[in-house]
């Protein structure tokens, strides 16, 4: 607002919050004392807006900084934002949060060290409601421990766990979680789409309704896979193996398999992998041992992270049917299962076609035209403007690896046959070593053998200029 002989205009302001610095100067201010609160709009490096003095403002104050690159808005005197009601902090002025407690708009909290916003009390801690909303403050509980929140919250399942107002639903019930509410009218519950009893894996004397247990990470009571650990399961994902009180395991890829974590380790002789968003405990195996012993309805999968002998996993994993040197779809793919292990990988040639190619430890289980990649014989890099690229005959380097591809059977500076598909990238003008020239339209129905290049020119005639990195004529 302006000030205007001591009179407030009523408007909306918005200043930009940006911590780290003082004030800046003032580019609009509030005469002391008008009617409708002061505020002061700074600019400036590090700057920032706050109520300014000697108006009746809720927070009036003396123009200091306050925020984390949010928002505020000052309101002209028709009305404070800060204090009004809310139900979540989008119901606020921008940049202001709504306190999960009092379901008031509030200042933000300073969430981490810039500015000088409010901070918390000591039995609180400073959180955003979301990654795109304020830092306010919360008060942290223990999910599965009933009674641990202020009277009128209830525990929240967000991390960590914090008080927050109840919500509408009862157990069993569809529900929706928000950062100020648990989406669950009573505490001891949690909402991951469905009101769910909170438990704690590690005491036995937690209770779960009739057919269900408590699932650890989410400390809830879900009813899981009869499966035990071992056994084939049915749904991705779901908890197994359980002991009457918790799960043991997570059904991952078919396989019910025991969880694991930095807390809970695997058992000796099992290392722990991760099966899409979970982790569970794998036996290593030797993939390219003929039988490499893993337990039933397991076969042997490349381990992307170990090398040497026991370079896989046993797992429940799936792959394609395609043999070696079939087509097959997407790159590094499983296939070539012979029931004891996924012996080949799928992968993409420089044409974009796919072939299942067999496993591969070191570069010398490819041959010499071949390097191992992620457990997959693939062709050997190569540069075509070397003078010897480095592939063994039959292969010539053609298009940056050694293959037997066939170009065009033209010699440099030669027209290249004509092409119903009008392919500019044809190989061309071949010494047995590599495929030296591409086929390039120098007019609208020429098509020449050009001499690969790179872009300084050096390679070129002096005829010519590189472009596209073949050498064009001039």
């Amino acid at each position: 607002m302006v000030d205007r002989g001591g009179k407030a205009w009523p408007g909306l302001l918005l200043a930009l919050f940006a911590c780290g610095g003082s004030a800046g100067t003032p580019l609009i201010s509030d005469g002391n004392g008008g009617s409708g609160g002061t505020v002061t709009v700074s600019a400036g490096a590090g700057g920032s807006a706050y109520l300014g003095t000697g108006g009746a403002g809720s927070f009036p104050g003396t123009g200091g900084s306050c925020g984390g690159d949010h928002f505020f808005a000052g309101t002209g005197g028709i009305r404070s934002p800060a204090g009004e009601a809310c139900r979540e902090y989008s119901d606020c002025e921008s940049g202001l949060g709504c306190d999960p407690e009092s379901g008031t708009c509030v200042l933000p909290c300073e969430g981490y060290p810039r500015g000088t916003c409010p901070s918390c009390p000591p039995t609180k801690t400073c959180m955003l409601q979301d990654l795109r909303g304020p830092f306010v403050c919360y008060t942290p509980c223990q999910l599965g421990s009933v009674g641990t929140c202020p009277a009128g919250l209830v525990c929240g399942a967000r991390t960590p766990s914090v008080c927050v107002r109840p919500g509408p639903a009862h157990v069993g019930m569809p529900c929706q979680a928000t950062p100020s509410s648990s989406g669950c009218a009573e505490d001891g519950l949690s909402c991951d789409g469905i009101c769910r009893v909170n438990c704690d894996p590690a005491d036995p004397n937690t209770k779960c309704p009739d057919g269900e247990q408590c699932r650890p990470g989410t400390r809830t009571c879900v009813p899981g896979d009869a499966a035990g650990l071992g056994e084939r399961c049915g749904t991705e994902g779901a908890p197994c193996a359980g002991d009457g009180h918790t799960f043991q395991g997570s059904c991952a890829e078919g396989v019910c398999l025991q969880r694991c974590a930095s807390d809970s380790p695997c058992p000796t002789g099992q290392v722990c992998g991760a099966d899409g968003t979970i982790t569970t405990c794998h036996t290593p195996c030797d993939l390219f041992a003929p039988d490499p012993a893993c337990a039933t309805f397991q076969q042997c999968v490349p381990d992307f992270y170990r090398s040497g002998p026991e370079s896989g996993l046993c797992g429940g994993a799936s792959g394609e049917s395609a043999g070696f040197g079939e087509p097959c779809v997407g790159q590094y793919g499983l296939c070539a299962s012979d029931g004891k292990a996924w012996r080949g990988t799928c992968v993409a040639s420089a044409q974009g076609d796919s072939t299942c190619e067999p496993e591969c430890w070191l570069d010398g289980d490819c041959g010499a035209n071949g390097q191992c990649v992620y457990f997959a014989c693939q062709p050997k890099s190569c540069n075509e403007l070397a003078q010897d690229p480095g592939c063994v005959s039959p292969a010539q380097c053609y298009e940056g690896a050694c293959s037997t591809v066939a170009g065009a059977d033209v010699a440099i500076g030669q027209e290249c046959p004509s092409n119903d598909h009008h392919d500019d990238y044809e190989r061309c003008g071949s010494d047995g070593k590599a495929w030296r020239g591409r086929c390039t339209y120098t007019n609208p129905t020429t098509r020449l053998c050009l001499k690969l290049c790179e872009f300084d020119g050096m390679s070129c005639p002096a005829d010519a200029f590189c472009s596209d990195y073949v050498c064009m004529p001039l």
